[in-house]
């Protein structure tokens, strides 16, 4: 029997068959929860982060779809560059494409980003960004079951 690790964040559940970290707040409106678990920052090989701009603040900002996700990679993934390829999933039952890009500081990692729409026009950045010394097919394990369990939290 497996054992799922459920976790809360900006209104949304999501599920994962490993322990994260708690989630820890990384801006105004960001979170990250890290893998594995319980091991010193430097040794994390899994950051997984949520940016959630509601209406409010997405009227302030005045930015397209492509702007947020500029800015998520710019301010909390250390990144400006462009996608490299494309990622499909389906998160809430609906289909997202997201961007998948590599960088190499601090160290060579993986970014894929995700940039979903809730409800009253809501939106929420998911991004997993992922040191190279995961295995590709424990990462991609990883992801397919965070974003394929993502929910709102009812």
């Amino acid at each position: 029997m497996n054992t799922f690790f459920s976790y809360f964040v900006f209104g949304l559940t999501f599920d994962s068959s490993v322990e994260l970290t708690d989630s820890e707040p990384i801006g105004l409106h960001a979170k990250q929860f890290t893998y594995p678990a319980n091991v010193e920052t430097h040794k994390t090989e899994l950051q997984i982060v949520f940016v959630n701009f509601d209406a409010e603040s997405q009227t302030n900002m005045k930015m397209s779809d492509a702007e947020l996700i500029s800015y998520v990679k710019s301010t909390f993934l250390g990144t400006g560059k462009e996608a490299e390829s494309k990622k499909e999933r389906t998160i809430m039952g609906t289909h997202s494409t997201g961007e998948i890009l590599t960088t190499k500081i601090p160290v060579a990692s993986k970014i894929e980003l995700h940039l979903i729409t809730l409800f009253d026009k809501i939106k929420t950045a998911v991004a997993f960004k992922s040191i190279n010394t995961i295995k590709p097919e424990v990462l991609e394990s990883l992801i397919s079951e965070i974003t394929g369990s993502i929910n709102l939290n009812r």
